[in-house]
């Protein structure tokens, strides 16, 4: 039987977060337990779906105010993750738990950003078949798609001053926000690559609020990001290895 139940804080406690399932009790996970805890039913709606018991994938969305995307969608709901099983339409089902709570806080639509070149954004094929469409596009692959409740929505758009907010990074810097547990092993392969590579002064920024992300981070994702000589280093997962190479190329030059 498939069955949809949203996270709320007390089965928080008992089940943590859906993803990063084969470490639950990982300091990852816990991070993202805990960013969860304060805000989970006051801003963010999180559910699963399951199959005869089993988690067949899960959905994170939000208001568009409060999320780490950088994205200007006010009225919106943003969709921060979305991880499916293939089959069943399961993605399906969770897109329309996400539209009827859109139609239920009286919101324009949902947007939702892509990246072909960057496995940690949801597949645009899915959202695609789904009815949504592409509003915008900014370099870099990123794009902002949305599924408009009504025929006179406006279009949600992104930033447009990319390359300023890169121009400020001239030594190695992470941004990140924990909505994602995976940045925390990211953040674990970036520090033994500047070790490797002594000379390389490395900073982190945690900004705590999105209007504090909003004017540091360098993409679209917001979720993570690494800068270094003005250059976009990575939004996800690298080996120590592939990294010492990258960072070796940028101070190369």
């Amino acid at each position: 039987m498939i069955q949809l139940e949203t996270l709320s804080r007390e089965n928080l406690e008992k089940e943590g977060s859906y993803c990063y399932q084969n470490s639950p009790n990982s300091e990852s996970c816990q991070r993202k337990n805990n960013w969860l805890s304060a805000e989970l039913e006051k801003y963010i709606s999180y559910a699963k779906i399951t199959d005869d018991g089993r988690l067949r994938g899960f959905i994170e969305f939000a208001e568009a105010f409060y999320f780490s995307k950088m994205v200007y969608a006010d009225l919106y709901m943003v969709i921060h993750c979305l991880w499916v099983w293939p089959g069943e339409e399961y993605d399906s089902r969770l897109i329309d738990h996400c539209l009827e709570e859109s139609e239920r806080l009286g919101k324009q639509g949902i947007a939702v950003i892509v990246n072909s070149g960057n496995s940690w954004t949801s597949y645009k094929e899915i959202f695609l078949k789904n009815g949504f469409k592409t509003v915008d596009k900014v370099p870099g692959g990123y794009e902002l798609l949305a599924l408009k409740l009504h025929s006179d929505a406006y279009d949600p758009f992104f930033p447009c001053d990319w390359e300023e907010q890169l121009n400020r990074y001239k030594r190695l810097t992470l941004l990140r926000a924990f909505q994602c547990p995976y940045v925390q092993s990211l953040t674990a392969n970036f520090d033994k690559a500047a070790v490797a590579l002594h000379h390389i002064s490395d900073g982190i920024d945690d900004p705590h609020s999105r209007d504090a992300l909003t004017p540091l981070s360098p993409t679209p994702y917001g979720v993570f990001g690494a800068v270094c000589d003005d250059t976009l280093i990575s939004t996800h997962r690298l080996t120590v290895q592939a990294l010492v190479e990258q960072l070796k190329n940028r101070t190369s030059r």
